[in-house]
């Protein structure tokens, strides 16, 4: 491996735990989520997920409340959200979500959301099928 592509992957990790640590908050199912909440808001909605619940929530409001294993479908949510009330998607996250609204849910990306890590990593996943 080039050097320069050793110093991306570090830059990447470093940058991925820094993004995690914004975005990983451990929530006890028992604990009531409008306190929970309140205690550590977030200025955008997202999905926090414990050993057995999932909560939803955008801000200091929580919207809902499943058991894990609905996981799949609170991800479909999250992006729903991000989409209704015309959000961008946070960076640490914006890549992974333009995929599953192109490649999975079938939907039309904006011109302005084609991040250029979005072009490269399409068109390394394209080359992989051989398309």
């Amino acid at each position: 491996m080039a050097e320069s592509d050793n110093e991306d992957n570090e830059a990447f990790l470093r940058n991925l735990e820094r993004s995690r640590s914004l975005y990983e908050k451990k929530w006890n199912e028992k604990e009531d989520p409008s306190s929970y909440l309140k205690k550590r808001p977030l200025p955008c909605p997202v999905l926090i997920v414990s050993s057995s619940s999932c909560l939803l929530a955008i801000g200091d409001a929580p919207i809902a409340t499943f058991p894990k294993q609905d996981i799949a479908v609170g991800a479909i949510y999250l992006m729903a959200y991000y989409y209704a009330f015309h959000l961008t998607y946070p960076k640490c996250v914006a890549t992974l979500l333009s995929v599953i609204q192109t490649e999975i849910l079938l939907d039309k990306i904006h011109d302005k959301d084609l991040t250029p890590s979005y072009k490269k990593g399409m068109a390394e996943w394209k080359a992989f099928l051989g398309q």
